[in-house]
């Protein structure tokens, strides 16, 4: 700890320092020091020079500027820091302990342009910084700002996956909402591109997803409002278990709040669309917010008979001896007349259709074709077969040697 110092006990440090640096650049490792007392008005000018200096060992500078961001004395060479920020020629690591000496010492407007203009830079340390700005100084900027820093660091080119996830996590509570009407507002106008490493589309899905989540748990958003912001983003489904997409898909399956939403789309566009297209548009908002079974089942159990295309929600699932079974029971209420029991009967014994009747026939042709060429290679085995137990090859390499 060099809190305690004196300004010629502080001297002589940064000088055991420099003279360690040159003996070995590498001395510096990546962890916290409490370097408060290294900066006083007897180093401050040797200090600074050293900080700024481009041909001074990495691991020098990265300590003197995290000297500088413990001492009140930054606040001298402010303008300094501020242009260091934006030296695209500095690598990411010394730009970003320049950053976090800037909150302290200015305010709300100069954060903000600060931003715009990292933002305005367009190179992937830029908006990464950018991105560690909002997070530096607890968003405390204004929402349209914060979500347009958001897009942007999504889909910058640093090869990195889920990295918006810490901000997720963040953003304080009671912001999230109108940060989710700001970005169901800008996402449709934005063309988000998606390359191998994950950027842009799949970012952001889980960046809606996350703050969807961080509502969910504290019972906030309604069902009309989930369905605002999943219909708007229409984010991405991911499978793989840690993803906020497939965690809210678990939150959603099966649930009370899943089935609102399904209900809310029905009341809305049961005069303009078919089942079919009402769970295609639930499907392109988000894949698991389509029916299931049990969707259906709850579906039929809240509308009247006379209202509802209920032919049309019963085709959505499949139906065989065994799938549907609980769906067609359901429909039983629905079933007045004497047809349309026998139309419930036969879904059980579905007609197969052409495309699976063709399917069925290139199987058996497939399948016989296999069985035949089996045979044919068993019967010339058998005829080699006392050369094969003599460890003679000859017959199968050869005409693949010729």
């Amino acid at each position: 700890c060099t809190d305690g110092l004196n300004e010629s006990q502080a001297n002589a440090l940064l000088d055991a320092l420099t003279k360690k640096a040159g003996e070995s650049p590498h001395f510096f490792s990546w962890q916290s020091y409490s370097l408060k007392g290294l900066i006083n008005k007897q180093t401050m000018t040797k200090a600074t020079l050293l900080a700024f200096d481009k041909e001074i060992t990495f691991s020098l500078r990265m300590v003197l500027l995290q000297a500088f961001s413990k001492s009140a004395l930054s606040n001298e060479h402010l303008e300094r820091f501020t242009q260091l920020i934006f030296d695209t020629s500095e690598c990411y690591a010394i730009r970003s302990k320049a950053l976090k000496i800037l909150p302290e010492y200015t305010n709300q407007a100069h954060w903000e342009l600060h931003i715009q203009e990292l933002l305005q830079m367009e190179d992937n340390d830029s908006l990464r910084l950018a991105s560690d700005y909002i997070q530096q100084v607890n968003f405390d900027i204004n929402d349209d700002l914060t979500a347009k820093v958001l897009i942007e660091y999504a889909q910058s080119n640093d090869n990195s996956v889920l990295k918006l996830a810490p901000i997720t996590e963040d953003i304080p509570l009671e912001r999230v909402t109108n940060l989710l009407n700001i970005l169901s507002k800008t996402l449709p106008n934005t063309e988000l591109e998606n390359t191998r490493y994950g950027q842009g589309k799949t970012e952001i899905s889980e960046l809606v997803c996350g703050l969807i989540l961080r509502l969910i748990e504290q019972n906030k958003p309604s069902a009309a409002q989930i369905w605002h912001w999943l219909s708007s983003t229409t984010p991405n489904f991911e499978s793989y278990s840690f993803s906020c997409s497939g965690e809210l898909s678990k939150v959603l399956h099966n649930s009370t709040l899943k089935q609102e939403i399904q209900l809310l789309v029905y009341s809305t566009e049961k005069d303009n669309l078919i089942p079919y297209a009402i769970n295609y548009c639930l499907h392109t908002a988000f894949p698991p917010l389509r029916f299931d079974e049990e969707d259906i089942i709850a579906l039929l159990e809240r509308s009247p008979a006379p209202t509802i295309d209920w032919k049309g929600f019963i085709e959505l699932c499949r139906h065989d001896e065994d799938q549907g079974q609980s769906v067609r029971a359901a429909a039983q209420n629905f079933a007045q007349t004497s047809e349309d029991q026998i139309w419930l009967k036969t879904l059980a014994t579905p007609q197969l259709t052409e495309w699976e009747i063709r399917q069925e026939k290139k199987k058996e042709l497939d399948d016989h074709d296999r069985a035949r060429k089996i045979a044919q290679d068993k019967e010339e085995f058998l005829q080699h077969i006392e050369e094969l137990r003599n460890g003679v090859f000859n017959w199968i390499y050869d005409p693949a040697r010729a």
